[in-house]
Order: structure tokens, then C-alpha cells, then sequence
């Protein structure tokens, strides 16, 4: 048992009559844990109130049964654990732990469930006090997702992102009182609010249509309204909080890291309109034409007062939004800190497991992501939920659905290189060379726009084709290999679709590929169509016992004479003058004369175009690729080739150099994955 007068000094219950905290009191008792100490077991019923009066705590979260993940610790005075006792299903959401020697107030939420009754003004204040501890809870757990991962990209809003398919124009002006009425018990926010309430509601609330493009709100923003989405797709961001000299100003595009997705009619948003200090903890912005109920944040306030009734009921709806939103916060966390969306998926299954059917589809999900081959039935399983699921089914579905959108996205990519694949290997027979080529840089454009990437210095591009395009050369990641075993090579084709076929037209430039193996059928089915330029490797053609220098002479001219054709006929020509590829990291290998020899070896003598990459070896889907021109330089400006001695001089100095592009070019990743 407390006094009273011990229960006012936190901060929650100031205000309070002391006569309405006898109760409380009574059954109050401090409580001291050692560090280490566990204050609540994540999953256990929910069955007191702790209120923090010295120490601090760690919160974890429990992964895959097995490692718990820290998302957030507290030593603020007062601070509330075990707020998740108020909203179903009433168990613990995290596991918390003594940071050190703790001292905590424990009081049974059974007795907050009787004070609630006795008071309803003085309830509401207390259902509002719990309110704006899980709204703080999220804002920590926010901040630090946001703070803590390198791994988690800045999303820039361009233009691709945008969407006109339907017209502003095209939403009514108004709907009759049923078809709202409808529309608000259809929302899961809703679905406790007796119909008096939604009546109300549907009464008070104002239609606003907002066109793509459009912001809604912003973060750091007064918020005035408390919105419903009726139609349409909104994106929600927050601010980076960017380790820089000098405090950014405004919100710049890429300094957002992007939460979620509203897609789904009846989802509420600016539920911080409640909530001290009713400010915007994100800011929205419309990825296609939406309508949207808003209902001023003043009137509602004016009715929770008139009616402590409806302003209960307000409250518990927004502290399970709240919860919600936490909850995805946390496994967000988890699914970066792992980079495992399986994990995940098993967390909030877990967390669900005590209310979702026996029989949903959904705990197949651990299952299906295990292969790529069944993936697809992952996501035709998360929709077919979204679109007849339950309400809990449809909710965790979308949950699901935004943890998995990079997992999506990859599978999009898998899917895009094997058509690639077939349009090149299975073109009809009819087509020409350049006509393959041009259908495969069509199609490679397609895959990139799916994918992150940094390009610059296009500026650097000679205006006319028959140019010596140079690259350091990368490794595949396994991602992209074939079922066919065929690893299709990401970071040549990116220069041909990207940079030569969008700069001049035509279809990609030649590339210098080597000969297939025998036993490399995909690799021979894709570049034979493709009639590239073959070099043979020992394992494929060993050179004749019978004079072999002859024969390297011959091969030689055969290529020279080959690639000048090429290039007189205004085409492009591709050459890695490493002879090898290796990871970004190890990249660029000692360069070889061959390139540079041909360049000298033509008159007029073409430009050599040098293209500095980084990060097409990884997964392309989660780490940005980058492609840097440098400006165009003629052989004979920088060396006498003739000269060996200074040929061989030029071209360690000159390796030197391109380990200097491609670092910039590492470097320029690094930031767009740090938001910079």
C-alpha cells in the first residue's frame, strides 16, 4: 500500500482528486528489481501497471523464439510499462528488463479497470495518459529504426512514383448518410463505436480530394484533423534525424525514409491530432489521386468532453492504432537488424497466433519464403487474405505485405531476367542481331527501374556513337541465377540499356564476351543470339601445340579487324580491360593494353569512355548500384602506345586513377543508403 501523496508525485496521476486515488493506492506497492531483472515477459498476460521512479529498462522483442532484439530502452520518471494490459488481446508486446537497480510503482489493471468505471470524466484522463505513453513508446521505437540502421534507404519521391489513373474530378462530391455510414463500419477503427457515434461522425467529417504529387500534411506540422481514407494510395514518411555539422533545414525529399503505404479504404492516419503535442509525426504524401473524411481535431475534443462516453471509446480505438503501429515499428526493426523478412514474418505471426484461425493460410507464409520457386504463392496467399481474409487477416496481411515489399521486388527482378532471357534466347527467327539487342535493353531498362541505382556524368557522353566504352568489371550475386544455372551479367547490360541505347538509340553496343563452355548451354543460347564478340579461354579452345604464338597473332587480328568494322559503322563498343571480374570491394583488377591498343590502332582514333561501378555484384533490389561517367579521353592525348615502357607505365598510373572513380563511386552508395 501507498499514500496518496506518494501515488501524485508521478507525473500520470496529476490532476487527480486524491479521493478518486484512494483506490489505487491501496493496492499500490513499490517494487524494487536487481539488473537483469525481468519486469515483464513478452506474450504473459498483461496483469499490472508498472510506473518507473528510479533505474532504467531495456525492451526486447522475441525472434523466432529463440534471440530477443532490443528496440528501445527508458529511464524517464514515471515512465509507464505494461500499457498494453489496455487494449486486446492483453498481453505483454515486448519483454523488459532492468537496465540497472530499478525502483517501480506496481498497481493491478484491475484496479484501473474499476477507477474507470467510478469516474468516466477522470477515466478518460487516465485512458488518455496511457494513450500518450504508447504514442511515446512508438515515437522511440520509430526514432530508433529510423537512427540506428545504415541498412535502411532513403526513398526519394520521383516522378515514376506517381500515379494519374484516376482523376480528382472523377470522386463525388458528396455520399447519402447510409453509403458513410457503411463506409465507417467497414473501417477496423471503427468497428467498437456504437451507431449513434458513427452517425455523428458521419455527420461532422468533410471530404477532401487531393491530386498525385500532393502533401497532405508534415511532419514537425500542427496537426488539425484526424482523416479516414476513403480512396486512393498515401505514402507516410519521417524525417531522418542525419549525425551532420549542421542542422538540415526543411524536409528534402532524401532525407525521408519512407514507413508505409495507406492503400486500404477506412485505414486512419493523423491520429497525433489527439495526442500531445498535437503535432505531425510524419508527413503524407499522395502517390495517386485520393479522397479523404477529415474531421477537425477541435470539434472532436469539444464532443469527448460533451460525451465522455464517445470520447472513451475515441481513445481506446486510438490506443489500438497506436499498438498497431508499434507493433509493425518493432518488427521493422527486427527485419533490418536480421535483413531476414522470414524472422519477421514469424514474429508477428507469433504475436498473432493466439487470435488468427488455425486454418488461415497465413501460417503457411514461414513455409512458402523459405524457396523462391514458392514465393509466389506467398504473396497470392497475403492477397487473397487482404481481399477475404478476416479482419485480423486482412490487417496482418498488410503488414506482411509492406515487410516483404524488397522480397517482392526481388522476385520481380528473377522473374524480369528471365524474360530477358527468353526474348533473347527464344527470339523469333525472323529478327535481326540489333534487333535482339534492342528488345534486350528495352527490356533491362524495365528491370532497373524496379531497382535503386545512381547514375551521373552522362554530361561526359560524346554526342555521336563509335565510341570505346571502359568498365571495371563486377561479379554476379547468386540472385540473379537462372533456373537454367545461367548467371546473367548485370552491370555490362546496365551500360548497354541505360547509358548507350537511352543516349543514342541504337541497339546497346557490342560487348567482348567470352566463349561458352560445353557445357554452358544457357550461356551459349543467350550470347549467340546476341552475336557478340567471342575471346576464347584456354578451357574452351586451348591454343594449337604448333607454334601458339601464331595463333594468338591470328586471333588477335581477327578481333581488331572485327571491332574496327564495329566502330566504323558508328557502333558502340564495350571492353573490360581488367580480363576478369571481381567484388566491388577487390575492383579494379591491373588493366590490360588490348582496349587501348585498339583505340590507337583506328584514324580516326575514337574516344575512350570510361564508366566507374560499384555494387552490381550485390543484391541490386537492397543496395543501390552505381555507374559514374568520366570524361572522354583519346589514347594518343595520354600515351605513345608504341612506347612500351611507357605504355606499361600509363597503365599502372592509370589503374591507379580508376581506383579513385570506383571508390567515389562506393562512396556515393554508401550515402544514398545512410539518406545523405
Amino acid at each position: 500500500m501507498l499514500t496518496v501523496e506518494r501515488l501524485t508525485e508521478i507525473p500520470f496521476f496529476q490532476g487527480i482528486p486524491e479521493n478518486l486515488l484512494e483506490p489505487l493506492a491501496k493496492v499500490a506497492e513499490e517494487k524494487v528489481f536487481g539488473q537483469t531483472a525481468v519486469v515483464a515477459r513478452q506474450h504473459d498476460e498483461a496483469r499490472d501497471l508498472f510506473f518507473l521512479l528510479d533505474g532504467a529498462v531495456r525492451y526486447l522483442v522475441l525472434i523466432d523464439g529463440i534471440q530477443e532484439l532490443l528496440v528501445g530502452i527508458d529511464r524517464r520518471f514515471g515512465a509507464v510499462v505494461g500499457w498494453s494490459g489496455f487494449r486486446s488481446p492483453y498481453r505483454y508486446s515486448a519483454s523488459v528488463y532492468c537496465e540497472e537497480h530499478s525502483l517501480f510503482v506496481k498497481i493491478p489493471i484491475t484496479a484501473f479497470d474499476q477507477f474507470m468505471k467510478s469516474s468516466k470524466h477522470y477515466g478518460l484522463r487516465i485512458m488518455s495518459q496511457i494513450l500518450a505513453e504508447a504514442v511515446q513508446r512508438f515515437r522511440e521505437a520509430r526514432d530508433y529504426l529510423i537512427n540506428s540502421a545504415d541498412s535502411i534507404r532513403a526513398l526519394n519521391l520521383v516522378p515514376s512514383d506517381m500515379s494519374s489513373s484516376s482523376d480528382p474530378t472523377s470522386f463525388p462530391d458528396s455520399y447519402d448518410a447510409a453509403t458513410l455510414l457503411e463506409r465507417l463500419k467497414d473501417s477496423p477503427f471503427f468497428t467498437n463505436f456504437p451507431e449513434e457515434y458513427l452517425h455523428f461522425l458521419a455527420e461532422h467529417g468533410e471530404l477532401k480530394t487531393f491530386a498525385p504529387g500532393d502533401r497532405m500534411f508534415t511532419e514537425g506540422e500542427p496537426s488539425k484533423n484526424l482523416y479516414m481514407l476513403m480512396q486512393g494510395r498515401i505514402r507516410l514518411t519521417f524525417r531522418r534525424r542525419l549525425e551532420l555539422a549542421e542542422e538540415l533545414t526543411g524536409f528534402s525529399p532524401n532525407n525521408q525514409v519512407l514507413f508505409r503505404v495507406l492503400r486500404e479504404s477506412g485505414q486512419v492516419l493523423a491520429w497525433s491530432s489527439l495526442v500531445e503535442p498535437f503535432l505531425h509525426d510524419a508527413s503524407a504524401t499522395m502517390l495517386e489521386s485520393t479522397q479523404v473524411m477529415a474531421w477537425d481535431r477541435e470539434m472532436l475534443e469539444q464532443h469527448m468532453v460533451k460525451d465522455l462516453d464517445f470520447g472513451m471509446c475515441l481513445t481506446k480505438s486510438l490506443l489500438w492504432l497506436t499498438g498497431n503501429r508499434l507493433r509493425v515499428t518493432r518488427i521493422r526493426l527486427i527485419a533490418q537488424h536480421y535483413s531476414e523478412e522470414i524472422i519477421a514474418i514469424k514474429g508477428i505471426l507469433k504475436q498473432n497466433e493466439d487470435q488468427l484461425p488455425v486454418s488461415s493460410p497465413l501460417h503457411k507464409l514461414p513455409y512458402y519464403l523459405e524457396n523462391r520457386l514458392t514465393l509466389s504463392d506467398a504473396f497470392n496467399s497475403l492477397e487473397m487474405m487482404q481481399a477475404g481474409g478476416g479482419e485480423l487477416e486482412r490487417r496482418v496481411s498488410g503488414w506482411c505485405l509492406e515487410i516483404l515489399k524488397d522480397v517482392r521486388t526481388e522476385l520481380e527482378v528473377f522473374h524480369h531476367l528471365q524474360a530477358v532471357y527468353d526474348v533473347v534466347s527464344h527470339a523469333p527467327p525472323g529478327l535481326t542481331t540489333e534487333q535482339i539487342r534492342q528488345e534486350a535493353c528495352k527490356e533491362f531498362i524495365k528491370l532497373f527501374s524496379k531497382t535503386p541505382y545512381i547514375l551521373r556524368g552522362e554530361e561526359n557522353l560524346p554526342d555521336t556513337p563509335g565510341n570505346i566504352f571502359i568498365m571495371n568489371h563486377l561479379t554476379n550475386h547468386a540472385m540473379n541465377t537462372l533456373p537454367n544455372n545461367f548467371l546473367i551479367t548485370l552491370d555490362t547490360h546496365f551500360l548497354s540499356s541505360m547509358i548507350i541505347y537511352r543516349k543514342y538509340g541504337d541497339d546497346g553496343g557490342v560487348r567482348v564476351v567470352r566463349k561458352s563452355q560445353p557445357d554452358e548451354f544457357g550461356h551459349a543460347q543467350y550470347y549467340d543470339r546476341l552475336n557478340y564478340i567471342y575471346v576464347y579461354s584456354g578451357h574452351v579452345e586451348p591454343p594449337p601445340q604448333e607454334d601458339p604464338k601464331k595463333w594468338r597473332r591470328e586471333q588477335r587480328k581477327q578481333f581488331f579487324d572485327t571491332a574496327h568494322a564495329y566502330l566504323k559503322s558508328g557502333k558502340n563498343f564495350i571492353i573490360c580491360p581488367e580480363g576478369d571480374s571481381r567484388d566491388t570491394e577487390e575492383s579494379p583488377l591491373p588493366f590490360k593494353a588490348g582496349g587501348f591498343l585498339l583505340a590507337a590502332s583506328m584514324d580516326p582514333e575514337p574516344w575512350i569512355v570510361p564508366l566507374a561501378i560499384a555494387n552490381f555484384d550485390k543484391n541490386i533490389v537492397r543496395t543501390p548500384a552505381v555507374a559514374l561517367i568520366h570524361p572522354p579521353f583519346r589514347v594518343s592525348d595520354r600515351v605513345d602506345v608504341n612506347d612500351k615502357a611507357a605504355l606499361d607505365a600509363f597503365l599502372k598510373a592509370y589503374h591507379e586513377e580508376y581506383k579513385g572513380y570506383v571508390q567515389e563511386a562506393i562512396e556515393l552508395g554508401k550515402q544514398y543508403q545512410r539518406g545523405i
